[in-house]
């Protein structure tokens, strides 16, 4: 529970609500081996919280893949 407190917390504090959506699709994509760790440059799941709260700070902040997935689904479907 902690741990998903901590992500909700940091998706909250960057404004990103969205993020659940984009987050939750490229773990999908990362789990069924559509995105690799080379793209991401860290393992995606549900558990990691590090990787989680990583991700969405660097959405807020367009940096590497938080790129991609800051630009929103449409978007990224479009360039993944």
């Amino acid at each position: 529970m902690q741990n998903t407190l901590e992500t909700v917390h940091a998706i909250n504090r960057q404004g990103k609500g969205y993020a659940r959506w984009e987050i939750g699709c490229a773990i999908e994509l990362f789990e069924r081996g559509r995105l690799q760790q080379k793209d991401v440059g860290y393992p995606l799941s549900f558990g990691n919280v590090d990787a989680l709260v990583d991700l969405v700070e660097k959405m807020a902040t367009r940096d590497g893949f938080g790129w991609i997935l800051g630009e929103g689904s449409y978007r990224h479907d479009t360039g993944i």
